[in-house]
């Protein structure tokens, strides 16, 4: 994962252990006695009364507060109310932690003795986590005394992961690198030309994004699916992207063009007085105002990729009054006329 994009994050009112995340306490699931102490009340936006104060079981210390977030935050200050009490059953030390098995310790400080009273946190590394420990160490009484907290609010941004997601081409090329949200969509580049095969799609779908991702360009060969060396070769010159006809070019010849020629088509080979293979030979004439000698091994590797075989090769002329490189190219290619 390339990290997170951070947006404003509200704190939620919980007036339960279940409406944001997982939320839960000590006395109400761990009881040091046989009788359940009040529900969790803090994080209500209440920062007076009775009802809004979490409090232990009786002597259950340590006794702790803890929030499982259903996002990832980016956590820069916190802030601490001691619980209600009209006695001297008040939390005195408090530590926070910032991970699930309290192992890392983000905070500690010592409440002043009185409902309500406040600690706050400035931390000087913002802290990314997605659990938060309030653990009240022990209260200002050290026996008969309920512990626990009447608020806790948070500053922080929430977290939206990023994945990394890179489009490669066949030999390794990068055709496009992007940063998506956690679950989003990519949008793969235009489809990439190689020359002498098919483009065929990617390697994975990027409809929904939920890690980084490297995603490769698929192929298959421009092979001979029928028995006609032209339609072959007029296809291999439509993945070119070079205009081509058969015999003459009849349109407005543009910069560069080309024009097939049947040479030659016999039955070579022979069994039981049978034609058992079929030899097409066609010309390939090549029209090019820039540079063939470009165009022209385009044009090679695409027929040796299609297992095309290459007779001759030759520069016929330039052609002064229309500007024109004109080379050929003879091919040949071998059918099976057996069923």
């Amino acid at each position: 994962m390339s990290g997170y994009r951070w947006i404003p994050w509200t704190q939620p009112v919980l007036t339960d252990n279940d409406e944001y995340g997982v939320v839960s306490a000590s006395s109400v699931n761990n009881p040091a006695t046989g009788q359940i102490a009040f529900p969790w009340k803090a994080s209500d936006g209440l920062h007076e009364g009775s009802d809004c104060s979490w409090e232990s079981s009786k002597d259950a210390i340590p006794a702790w507060w803890r929030w499982m977030f259903p996002v990832t935050l980016r956590i820069a200050h916190l802030k601490l109310y001691n619980k209600y009490s009209s006695f001297r059953h008040l939390t005195k030390n408090v530590s926070v932690y910032a991970d699930a098995d309290k192992g890392r310790l983000i905070a500690q400080g010592q409440f002043e003795e009185g409902s309500f009273t406040v600690l706050e946190f400035a931390l000087s590394e913002p802290v990314i986590t997605d659990v938060l420990w309030v653990v009240c160490e022990d209260g200002y009484s050290s026996r008969n005394t309920y512990v626990g907290i009447g608020e806790v609010e948070i500053t922080a941004l929430e977290g939206i992961r990023q994945c990394d997601v890179q489009y490669l081409d066949w030999d390794g090329a990068l055709l496009k690198s992007e940063t998506v949200d956690f679950g989003g969509a990519s949008m793969p580049p235009a489809d990439p030309v190689r020359e002498g095969y098919t483009f065929d799609g990617w390697s994975e779908s990027t409809a929904q994004v939920t890690s980084d991702m490297v995603v490769h360009a698929l192929y298959s060969p421009v092979t001979v699916s029928d028995r006609y060396l032209l339609t072959t070769l007029k296809s291999i010159f439509t993945n070119l992207s070079i205009p081509v006809e058969t015999g003459v070019f009849t349109d407005t010849p543009p910069d560069c063009y080309a024009v097939l020629t049947p040479l030659y088509d016999s039955y070579e080979l022979f069994a039981d007085n049978r034609p058992v293979h079929e030899v097409q030979e066609v010309r390939i004439s090549l029209f090019d105002k820039g540079n063939y000698l470009r165009t022209r091994d385009r044009i090679l590797n695409a027929l040796l990729s299609s297992e095309i075989t290459i007779t001759d090769r030759r520069y016929v002329a330039h052609e002064d009054e229309t500007g024109y490189h004109h080379s050929a190219i003879d091919v040949a290619q071998v059918y099976n006329t057996e069923e």
